[in-house]
């Protein structure tokens, strides 16, 4: 819809998928609150529930962004654990950079036993799976 220029369209649609429960369609309202896109304009703590249903169901991005919002307290009051423990069920589900944050956190201490062990491993694995992708490509 959004190649063809019906936005309008296109937001009911995607505004009823997410309302059924898709965890794609929250994610992406989530994310066009976020950074005011297609005609969405910024709002955070919208973003925040939008991108908290996403997650809810596992979506890897819902739930990095998740973590990114309660670490910088976007929408959201900060919140270094739920933050950590959002990045920690992203990078299970695989995103890299939710694996990255989460060896900051772990080399500062954020939201966790400070480690610098754990911040090394988290790269590692972070670079693993990297070269995985790019493998696949």
């Amino acid at each position: 819809y959004r190649q063809r220029g019906e936005e309008k369209e296109m937001k009911e649609k995607l505004e009823a998928a997410a309302e059924l429960g898709s965890a794609e369609a929250n994610f992406c309202l989530g994310d066009m609150h976020v950074h005011g896109s297609d005609g969405y304009e910024v709002h955070l703590p919208r973003a925040f529930r939008f991108l908290l249903s996403a997650a809810l169901a596992r979506h890897p991005h819902a739930l990095c962004s998740v973590g990114a919002m309660y670490y910088q307290g976007l929408g959201v009051s900060r919140d270094l654990k739920k933050s950590f423990k959002a990045y920690q069920i992203a990078a299970e589900e695989g995103d890299i950079d939710a694996m990255r944050n989460l060896a900051s956190m772990h080399y500062n201490g954020e939201g966790c036993e400070q480690s610098e062990a754990a911040a090394r491993y988290m790269l590692k694995v972070a670079k693993e799976a990297e070269e995985q992708l790019a493998a696949q490509r």
